[in-house]
């Protein structure tokens, strides 16, 4: 899945560019990714926006909101540097904690030169 997301990913940006605004990024890769599945013929949704309960000694405090979930696999989407910070790692542990240890996280960073996908594959996150 991987591989299609990054295909996708850099398909939306070659046409859309830098600049734009994360749910304009989000509604065209949902898009990308819909007619990349029909022609690989698999048979996922492309779900946006996803909601997901946050739960706190049993009882539901909130939700998180997940960019594109296709299958098993969570895509969040970012504009801006994509760098080994430790702000950027903590953002991807807390994207972590809040998917199935048997979903894999991509994150999609939609940068000014460029775009990059990075997989996290799934673990036990509690």
């Amino acid at each position: 899945m991987h591989a299609v997301v990054k295909r996708a990913s850099n398909a939306v940006y070659r046409c859309l560019g830098p600049g734009m605004a994360e749910t304009v990024y989000r509604n065209a890769l949902c898009l990308e990714l819909q007619s990349a599945l029909q022609l690989l013929g698999m048979q996922l949704a492309v779900a946006m926006e996803v909601v997901r309960p946050i739960t706190y000694r049993g009882t539901q405090i909130g939700f998180h909101r997940h960019d594109i979930v296709v299958g098993k696999c969570v895509i969040e989407i970012k504009v801006g540097k994509a760098s080994c910070t430790p702000q950027y790692e903590a953002q991807v542990q807390r994207y972590r904690r809040h998917i199935h240890p048997a979903e894999c996280l991509v994150l999609v960073v939609f940068g000014t030169a460029s775009v990059t996908t990075a997989i996290h594959p799934g673990t036990p996150n509690r």
